[in-house]
């Protein structure tokens, strides 16, 4: 069975990976944000995988895409932000009611910054 992605859908990752920065190899770790139905991707390296990273990540590839995707799937379960619900899928934590709120404005802020869904 052939794989089919429709359009405007991404899926995001963080990655490690052995570079030598300076003569020194170190461990880097990255996010990576493919969209795979226009074969699109973006990666950038952090020192670790951290909320920080993960939020810098998201804006530089949305501003990379030109947009932000209707969906996002992750596979990223160490990441800071990440956990699993009770079907073994992977899904952003907000633990506290205001970064519920916070969480419920974040597409329209997104779509505010960034007019165009890619």
């Amino acid at each position: 069975m052939p794989l089919s992605h429709p359009p405007g859908h991404a899926q995001a990752d963080f990655g490690e990976a052995l570079v030598v920065i300076g003569g020194v190899q170190l461990k880097a770790h990255y996010l990576a944000v493919d969209l795979p139905h226009s074969d699109g991707r973006f990666v950038k390296s952090y020192p670790a995988e951290t909320t920080e990273a993960f939020c810098d990540g998201h804006n530089a590839a949305f501003a990379f895409f030109g947009g932000v995707p209707q969906s996002i799937v992750y596979d990223c379960r160490n990441s800071a932000l990440m956990g699993q619900n009770a079907n073994g899928d992977s899904v952003l934590i907000v633990q506290s009611s205001a970064l519920k709120s916070l969480s419920l404005n974040l597409l329209s802020l997104l779509q505010d910054l960034f007019p165009t869904t890619v």
